[in-house]
C-alpha cells in the first residue's frame, strides 16, 4: 500500500514514451531525403551535372526550387550532395546563364579574402 502510493504519481500515460506521430513522420520524409541517392537506371542520373567535383562530393540529388533561400535574377538548380571529406551533406547551387562565371566570382571574391586572412595572417580568424 505505502509503495502504491509512492509509485502512484511517477506513472504516465504509455504514449509519453513514444514521439507524436506527425513528428516521426517528419523525420522520417527528412531521413530519406538525406539518404536519397540517383541511381543509373534513373533517367535522372544523366540530367546530373558531370562537372561537380567527384573527389569531394557524392550522392548528387536534384532539390526542389524551394530551396532557394536567396533568389538572385540568375536560374539555377540545387543538388542535395554528400561530402567525401567529412560525410556530411550540403546544398550546391549551379547557375544556368551566360555570365554565371562572373557572378559566381563576385560571390566568391569576400570568401577568398576571409580565407586568406585566416591563414595566420590574423588572430582573431581562425578556419572552421
Amino acid at each position: 500500500e505505502e509503495q502504491k502510493k509512492i509509485l502512484l504519481p511517477l506513472r504516465r500515460p504509455v504514449q509519453s514514451f513514444f514521439m507524436p506521430p506527425a513528428l516521426a513522420e517528419e523525420y522520417e520524409n527528412q531521413n530519406r531525403l538525406l539518404t536519397a541517392r540517383l541511381q543509373p537506371e534513373d533517367r535522372e542520373f544523366y540530367r546530373l551535372p558531370i562537372t561537380v567535383d567527384h573527389e569531394r562530393y557524392h550522392s548528387l540529388w536534384p532539390l526542389p526550387p524551394e530551396y532557394d533561400a536567396m533568389p538572385t535574377k540568375y536560374s539555377s538548380y540545387f543538388y542535395k550532395v554528400t561530402s567525401t571529406k567529412d560525410g556530411l551533406h550540403y546544398v550546391l547551387r549551379r547557375f544556368v546563364c551566360s555570365n554565371s562565371e562572373d557572378y559566381a566570382a563576385k560571390a566568391i571574391a569576400p570568401w577568398i579574402r576571409i580565407q586568406r586572412l585566416s591563414n595566420g595572417c590574423h588572430p582573431s580568424i581562425i578556419p572552421v
